[in-house]
């Protein structure tokens, strides 16, 4: 049986993963949305990364919750440059997870999230919000996710292209304020009492001058762990369930324009 990864990569092999994504011919990108469900024994868009319960664990090791420089980094990644005939089993396409502290950190305690063929999105259940306007910002995410899936897969590479100023240039990652990285925290918990999961879903929105791409990775925890004694740190963060009670982050900032230090 395969050993499944418990820790983060490291500096180096993320470091290749980035680069490699970045030299990626723009011709390819679309190929590498698709995955083969073994179960299903058909191919399937990527929609949904997880991660594993042992990685979870290593992963929240990692944070410091209260900490005003933490700031989560949504890596996007190629395992390699190698593109096969057919379509693989094990995506090249891969998201990773980071805990940063400062720009000196970065590519540092990066964890990898695993496709996740049989995702919420990906089941063709029906799914909802609580309803009330407290719900908005889980249907966003919904939202996201939805244009995602109904993106032409010719136009799969768009989203990563930016469309205003900084014409033609690649996302490379996705950084998400103290706010709302001090609200994910909380969702996760910590190792004795912890979320039930973690997943990233693939999304799309508008490109604007301040997002110049339509890529929205979406943080989903399952399960949250927050407790009600610190509102003051969720008012300017998302994380609003939905029906399933899982709650969702979307405002992560692109890298570039943005970098570490913002």
């Amino acid at each position: 049986m395969k050993k499944k990864n418990k820790g983060p990569v490291s500096d180096a092999r993320m470091a290749e993963y980035a680069e490699n994504w970045q030299r990626c011919r723009t011709e390819d990108i679309p190929g590498l949305f698709q995955g083969y469900d073994t179960e299903q024994e058909q191919c399937e868009r990527l929609v949904t990364f997880k991660m594993n319960k042992d990685a979870l664990k290593a992963f929240q090791s990692t944070i410091k919750a209260g900490s005003d420089e933490l700031r989560f980094i949504v890596h996007l990644g190629l395992l390699h440059n190698d593109f096969p005939a057919k379509v693989p089993k094990k995506p090249a396409f891969q998201l990773f997870i980071q805990a940063l502290y400062g720009k000196k950190d970065w590519h540092k305690n990066c964890f990898p999230l695993e496709w996740d063929s049989n995702g919420k999105f990906s089941q063709g259940r029906d799914e909802s919000t609580n309803n009330g306007a407290e719900a908005i910002s889980a249907a966003s995410a919904y939202l996201f996710v939805h244009s995602w899936m109904e993106t032409f897969t010719e136009d799969l590479a768009l989203p990563f292209e930016s469309v205003s100023h900084d014409l033609d240039r690649r996302v490379k990652a996705y950084q998400f304020s103290n706010a709302e990285s001090k609200a994910i925290a909380a969702d996760l918990g910590t190792p004795d009492a912890s979320a039930k999961g973690l997943y990233i879903h693939l999304g799309r929105g508008l490109a604007v001058a301040r997002h110049p791409f339509s890529f929205r990775p979406v943080i989903d925890v399952a399960d949250p762990q927050r407790a009600n004694s610190a509102p003051e740190v969720f008012a300017n963060a998302t994380g609003l369930l939905d029906g399933d009670g899982d709650s969702f982050y979307d405002f992560g900032a692109p890298i570039p324009p943005g970098s570490p230090d913002d």
